[in-house]
């Protein structure tokens, strides 16, 4: 995951085009990672509010001594080429990084992104 592409922004601001009649998916690339990370992002902090928190078992880099094992991120992969017409979310124990993986749906015409469906990326967290 290291190495995989990220959107570059030297202003730190992340604001790329996108139009719902925009094909292929690969595209919007860019606005495709930016939605699933801010999507992700947006739902970790509500599941905290719910108390999906450091000692529950989270997902976060560094716990702050609020208990729970750190180091354990969540790796979210937005147009995943290894499969297609599905997501998934692999979670290992704490302290290791979860996977969600978000493929493109081919079925539909024209094909879509399922980062951009919000009822997806949700799901798939949820199984974190």
């Amino acid at each position: 995951y290291i190495n995989n592409y990220r959107p570059q922004s030297p202003n730190l601001i992340f604001s790329y085009p996108w139009s719902p009649t925009a094909t292929p998916p690969s595209s919007y690339k860019d606005f495709s990672i930016t939605q699933l990370f801010y999507t992700t992002n947006r739902y970790h902090d509500l599941l905290y509010s719910f108390g999906f928190n450091e000692a529950a078992g989270n997902f976060q880099v560094n716990n702050g001594n609020k208990g729970g094992k750190g180091n354990d991120f969540a790796i979210v992969n937005a147009q995943d080429g290894s499969g297609t017409n599905n997501a998934n979310f692999a979670t290992p124990p704490d302290g290791s990084p979860g996977r969600m993986r978000m493929y493109n749906w081919t079925t539909a015409r024209p094909n879509r992104d399922g980062c951009l469906e919000a009822g997806i990326v949700i799901h798939e967290y949820t199984h974190g």
